[in-house]
Protein backbone atom coordinates (compact mmCIF):
# COMPACT_ATOMS: atom_id res chain seq x y z
CA UNK A 1 0.00 0.00 0.00
CA UNK A 2 1.02 3.53 -0.82
CA UNK A 3 0.47 6.57 1.55
CA UNK A 4 -0.01 9.89 -0.32
CA UNK A 5 2.52 12.33 0.35
CA UNK A 6 -0.07 15.04 1.39
CA UNK A 7 -1.74 12.24 4.25
CA UNK A 8 1.89 11.47 4.84
CA UNK A 9 2.34 15.20 5.81
CA UNK A 10 -0.84 15.86 7.96
CA UNK A 11 -0.56 12.92 10.08
CA UNK A 12 3.11 13.95 10.38
CA UNK A 13 2.39 17.41 11.60
CA UNK A 14 -0.16 16.46 13.81
CA UNK A 15 1.66 13.66 15.63
CA UNK A 16 5.38 15.97 15.03
CA UNK A 17 3.75 18.54 17.30
CA UNK A 18 4.69 17.24 20.32
CA UNK A 19 8.63 16.78 19.04
CA UNK A 20 8.71 20.31 17.46
CA UNK A 21 11.23 22.02 19.97
CA UNK A 22 10.35 25.31 18.27
CA UNK A 23 7.99 26.22 21.19
CA UNK A 24 4.59 27.58 19.42
CA UNK A 25 1.69 27.86 21.93
CA UNK A 26 -1.12 26.33 20.04
CA UNK A 27 -3.90 29.28 21.01
CA UNK A 28 -7.60 28.18 20.35
CA UNK A 29 -11.57 29.28 20.72
CA UNK A 30 -13.17 25.88 20.85
CA UNK A 31 -16.93 25.57 20.94
CA UNK A 32 -18.86 22.42 22.35
CA UNK A 33 -22.50 21.78 21.43
CA UNK A 34 -23.89 18.86 23.36
CA UNK A 35 -27.63 18.29 22.24
CA UNK A 36 -29.12 22.17 22.58
CA UNK A 37 -26.40 23.59 25.45
CA UNK A 38 -23.55 25.54 23.56
CA UNK A 39 -20.23 26.13 25.57
CA UNK A 40 -17.07 27.88 24.74
CA UNK A 41 -13.86 27.17 25.70
CA UNK A 42 -10.28 29.01 25.46
CA UNK A 43 -7.39 26.56 25.22
CA UNK A 44 -3.69 26.73 25.46
CA UNK A 45 -1.42 24.10 24.44
CA UNK A 46 2.26 23.63 24.42
CA UNK A 47 1.97 20.17 22.49
CA UNK A 48 6.00 19.57 23.15
CA UNK A 49 5.82 19.89 26.58
CA UNK A 50 2.55 17.94 27.28
CA UNK A 51 1.11 20.90 28.76
CA UNK A 52 -1.95 22.41 28.41
CA UNK A 53 -4.92 25.32 30.01
CA UNK A 54 -8.37 25.05 29.56
CA UNK A 55 -10.77 28.04 30.38
CA UNK A 56 -14.57 27.11 30.73
CA UNK A 57 -16.17 30.74 30.22
CA UNK A 58 -19.53 29.38 30.80
CA UNK A 59 -18.27 28.37 33.76
CA UNK A 60 -15.38 29.70 34.44
CA UNK A 61 -13.43 26.82 36.00
CA UNK A 62 -9.21 26.49 34.64
CA UNK A 63 -8.20 23.18 34.60
CA UNK A 64 -4.65 23.28 33.80
CA UNK A 65 -1.79 20.13 33.33
CA UNK A 66 1.70 20.21 33.12
CA UNK A 67 3.95 16.95 33.90
CA UNK A 68 6.05 18.41 35.99
CA UNK A 69 3.28 20.13 38.69
CA UNK A 70 -0.29 17.69 37.90
CA UNK A 71 -3.07 19.16 37.92
CA UNK A 72 -4.37 22.69 38.97
CA UNK A 73 -8.28 22.84 39.09
CA UNK A 74 -9.83 26.37 39.85
CA UNK A 75 -13.02 27.27 40.35
CA UNK A 76 -13.78 31.28 41.67
CA UNK A 77 -11.29 31.36 44.77
CA UNK A 78 -11.02 27.50 45.50
CA UNK A 79 -7.84 26.09 43.83
CA UNK A 80 -7.33 22.31 43.72
CA UNK A 81 -4.11 20.89 43.19
CA UNK A 82 -3.24 17.07 42.05
CA UNK A 83 0.26 16.35 41.81
CA UNK A 84 1.65 14.04 39.24
CA UNK A 85 2.00 10.17 40.13
CA UNK A 86 3.89 7.51 38.95
CA UNK A 87 1.49 5.60 36.59
CA UNK A 88 -1.34 8.21 37.06
CA UNK A 89 -2.66 9.84 33.53
CA UNK A 90 -5.46 12.30 34.19
CA UNK A 91 -7.90 12.74 31.70
CA UNK A 92 -7.57 15.33 28.47
CA UNK A 93 -10.82 17.30 28.31
CA UNK A 94 -12.20 17.27 24.73
CA UNK A 95 -11.27 20.90 23.87
CA UNK A 96 -7.62 20.17 24.42
CA UNK A 97 -7.71 16.90 22.34
CA UNK A 98 -9.07 19.39 19.95
CA UNK A 99 -5.27 20.47 19.57
CA UNK A 100 -3.59 17.44 20.57
CA UNK A 101 -5.70 14.84 18.24
CA UNK A 102 -3.12 11.80 18.92
CA UNK A 103 -5.63 11.93 22.50
CA UNK A 104 -8.68 12.18 20.77
CA UNK A 105 -10.83 8.97 21.37
CA UNK A 106 -10.17 7.33 18.27
CA UNK A 107 -7.19 5.38 17.98
CA UNK A 108 -6.82 3.03 20.86
CA UNK A 109 -8.80 0.04 20.99
CA UNK A 110 -10.11 0.94 24.36
CA UNK A 111 -11.82 4.04 22.89
CA UNK A 112 -15.08 4.52 22.91
CA UNK A 113 -14.88 5.37 18.97
CA UNK A 114 -13.06 3.58 16.10
CA UNK A 115 -11.56 5.05 12.49
CA UNK A 116 -13.00 3.55 9.79
CA UNK A 117 -12.33 5.47 6.69
CA UNK A 118 -10.40 8.45 5.67
CA UNK A 119 -10.51 10.81 3.21
CA UNK A 120 -7.61 12.86 1.93
CA UNK A 121 -9.31 16.36 1.08
CA UNK A 122 -7.50 19.89 -0.40
CA UNK A 123 -6.46 20.89 3.11
CA UNK A 124 -7.78 18.48 5.51
CA UNK A 125 -7.81 14.88 6.72
CA UNK A 126 -11.56 13.69 7.17
CA UNK A 127 -11.81 10.57 9.18
CA UNK A 128 -15.27 8.71 9.44
CA UNK A 129 -15.93 7.16 13.03
CA UNK A 130 -17.97 4.69 14.55
CA UNK A 131 -18.90 3.60 17.62
CA UNK A 132 -17.15 1.03 19.07
CA UNK A 133 -19.66 -0.70 20.81
CA UNK A 134 -21.83 -3.16 18.55
CA UNK A 135 -24.92 -2.62 20.05
CA UNK A 136 -24.96 1.91 19.21
CA UNK A 137 -24.94 1.80 15.44
CA UNK A 138 -23.96 5.83 15.58
CA UNK A 139 -20.89 7.87 13.29
CA UNK A 140 -19.33 10.82 13.45
CA UNK A 141 -16.57 12.51 11.83
CA UNK A 142 -13.27 14.15 12.58
CA UNK A 143 -11.66 16.46 10.46
CA UNK A 144 -7.99 17.31 10.48
CA UNK A 145 -6.47 20.16 9.57
CA UNK A 146 -3.46 20.27 7.56
CA UNK A 147 -1.59 22.14 10.48
CA UNK A 148 -2.15 18.73 12.45
CA UNK A 149 -5.55 19.98 14.76
CA UNK A 150 -8.75 18.47 14.86
CA UNK A 151 -11.13 21.32 13.33
CA UNK A 152 -14.25 19.56 14.08
CA UNK A 153 -15.07 16.49 15.86
CA UNK A 154 -18.69 15.70 14.97
CA UNK A 155 -20.89 12.25 16.34
CA UNK A 156 -24.83 12.67 17.37
CA UNK A 157 -26.08 15.51 20.02
CA UNK A 158 -22.19 16.32 20.46
CA UNK A 159 -19.59 18.53 18.35
CA UNK A 160 -16.52 20.37 19.05
CA UNK A 161 -15.40 23.13 16.52
CA UNK A 162 -12.47 24.98 16.38
CA UNK A 163 -13.57 28.91 15.67
CA UNK A 164 -9.96 30.59 16.03
CA UNK A 165 -6.40 29.31 16.40
CA UNK A 166 -2.82 31.30 16.41
CA UNK A 167 0.38 30.07 17.15
CA UNK A 168 1.90 31.93 20.12
CA UNK A 169 5.44 32.20 21.84
CA UNK A 170 5.79 29.19 23.91
CA UNK A 171 6.73 31.06 27.06
CA UNK A 172 3.83 33.75 26.78
CA UNK A 173 1.99 31.54 29.37
CA UNK A 174 3.55 31.34 32.08
CA UNK A 175 0.59 29.97 33.78
CA UNK A 176 0.84 26.35 32.53
CA UNK A 177 3.86 26.33 34.80
CA UNK A 178 1.52 26.78 38.12
CA UNK A 179 3.67 25.03 40.19
CA UNK A 180 6.95 27.55 39.46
Amino acid sequence: MMVQPALLAILSRMLGRQFDSSGGLLHAIVAQKFGVERREYEVWVLPQANSWEVLDRSLGERRTYNPVHGLLIEEGKTREAHPPEIGRTYPVPPPVQMLLPAALPIWRDSDDWRVGSAELGADSLELKIFAQDPSYVMEGTVRISQDGVAERFSVPEFELVIERLVVEDGRSRSSIWWGV
